[in-house]
């Protein structure tokens, strides 16, 4: 895992530095074909347009892409403040509130592995949501235990049934997930019913020499 979450931050690299660089001197270089354009070529300056806007969407999407692969936020403002921040996001995105609870210290000691597998959860969950739940509002819930990092995402929306959709095959997501947590050594729990909702529930292992609570105070 560790291996496979260097190898997504160096893509994450290459796609910020490399091809971000060439789609802004592409987008540089059509700007300029577009202002030295005769008013009588309309069609040429059409397409130039066109093409300026294609290379934005682009660029939107490259950016999307390298925040998956590998969020920068934990590093810079560790597990707590980049659930905020992806919070925030997805609020923009897909207009559906988040009602965030954190029990975290602001910055803590747990393991790179541990804080990327619960973003992933997180992410994975909520993206989930905005596909499938049908819901305006969803709860974030993450706590911290002597011996686990307790994670929480609940709608109220259409739900399903876990056993029908996993046999299908269907939610490739939802079986990623699970790997992910298990290899860890944690657990987790699907309960949903059509028409009820869905609670996703992960519980990840923290090291016996982790004290959680020893550089921050807990967040309300």
């Amino acid at each position: 895992m560790l291996a496979h979450e260097e190898e997504r931050r160096r893509i994450a690299r290459e796609l910020h530095d490399e091809v971000g660089a060439l789609l802004t001197s592409v987008q540089l270089c059509l700007g300029m074909a577009q202002a030295a354009t005769p008013p009588e070529a309309t069609t040429l300056a059409e397409n130039l347009r066109e093409a300026r806007q294609l290379i934005d969407r682009l660029s939107q999407e490259i950016r999307q892409l390298t925040l998956q692969l590998r969020p920068p936020l934990l590093d810079e403002l560790g597990l707590a403040g980049a659930l905020r921040a992806y919070a925030e996001r997805f609020e923009r995105q897909t207009r559906i509130a988040v009602r965030l609870a954190l029990a975290l210290p602001e910055r803590t000691s747990l393991p790179e592995l541990i804080e990327l597998t619960a973003y992933r959860f997180v992410q994975e969950a909520l993206t989930n949501v905005a596909r499938h739940a049908r819901v305006d509002q969803v709860d974030v819930k993450a706590s911290l235990t002597e011996n686990h990092l307790h994670l929480v995402v609940q709608d109220q929306g259409i739900g399903f049934d876990p056993e029908t959709v996993t046999a299908s095959g269907r939610s490739m997501g939802l079986v990623a997930m699970r790997e992910r947590i298990e290899l860890l050594g944690g657990r987790l729990e699907i309960e949903s019913h059509p028409q009820q909702g869905t609670r996703l529930e992960a519980y990840l292992p923290l090291p016996a020499e982790t004290n959680p609570f020893a550089e921050a105070e807990l967040l309300s």
